[in-house]
């Protein structure tokens, strides 16, 4: 794969991602209907230029609160996680806890991922799928905070865009932490079960399960990884990566959780006892 050679006027900072997002906060979107991002006429480029520059004192107090505030709280989330699975490990010695449907079977759908990750196998299939979720993940986000959507773009190859009247961070940042496919399996065997109880299907969603948030992690730390993307920068890249962080780690403990691996009690003790030591 090779990078596209066109520029975004609306992210001069950064060439068109391979994959990635483009975000349009235009004043007048209709006007954008038919563009792509580097197709967009120049008269729509001042509003852009405003806005960055007004946005100078949002980044450096978002700079601020990551570093003094949302630094140190993922030291204490993290940290509590690790001791308090640390000291459940004696229950985890015995085989019949790993063998339990819920735990093996995610443990599967993980695997299976992995390995379907490592050995490249439709790769593109799922760089599309990844984009689509993305985008759709934006566009929820957008419904939610009372935006309109006039546009959606979604390619394997030069990323997608949505263009929207609204922004902000949770718009922004929405793709990063919310697993949207595991979102749409678990709706699917929900509304199936409505139907039919699936009570002998359950290693079958617990395998989607585990298979689709090692989906949502791939690539999303992915794109972080190799991509500018436009999200990130929009509101500081070191705020956005340590609300990612807590988001997606708040979103593990909740699902370590519902398998029984930690106790909400015991975090909490261990959140407490973290707080201590680290402030």
């Amino acid at each position: 794969m090779r990078p596209s050679p066109h520029r975004s006027n609306l992210h001069p900072r950064a060439e068109e991602p391979e994959f990635g997002d483009w975000r349009a906060n235009l004043p007048r979107p209709e006007e954008a209907e038919h563009f792509t991002p580097h197709d967009l006429p120049a008269r729509m480029r001042p509003a852009q230029t405003d806005a960055k520059k007004l946005g100078c004192i949002s980044r450096l107090l978002r700079l601020v609160v990551g570093t003094c505030v949302l630094l140190p709280l993922n030291a204490i989330i993290i940290y509590a996680l690790i001791r308090h699975i640390g000291s459940s490990s004696a229950g985890m010695e015995d085989v019949r806890f790993w063998l339990r449907t819920p735990i093996w079977f995610s443990i599967l759908g993980i695997l299976s991922f992995t390995a379907i990750a490592l050995m490249g196998v439709a790769r593109r299939t799922n760089l599309y799928l990844y984009v689509l979720g993305h985008e759709l993940t934006h566009a929820v986000a957008i419904l939610i905070c009372r935006g309109k959507i006039k546009k959606i773009h979604v390619s394997s190859t030069h990323g997608g865009y949505v263009l929207t009247n609204k922004s902000n961070i949770f718009i922004a940042l929405a793709p990063y932490f919310i697993p949207f496919w595991m979102l749409v399996w678990m709706l699917m065997i929900w509304g199936m079960h409505q139907l039919s109880p699936l009570t002998y299907y359950l290693p079958i969603f617990y395998f989607g399960f585990g298979f689709w948030w090692a989906y949502h992690l791939y690539w999303t730390t992915c794109s972080i990884i190799q991509e500018r993307q436009p999200d990130l920068f929009d509101n500081g890249l070191f705020f956005s990566l340590m609300i990612i962080v807590l988001l997606n780690f708040i979103i593990l403990a909740s699902i370590l959780m519902m398998f029984g691996l930690i106790t909400p009690g015991g975090y909490m003790d261990c959140l407490v006892e973290c707080y201590h030591r680290i402030i």
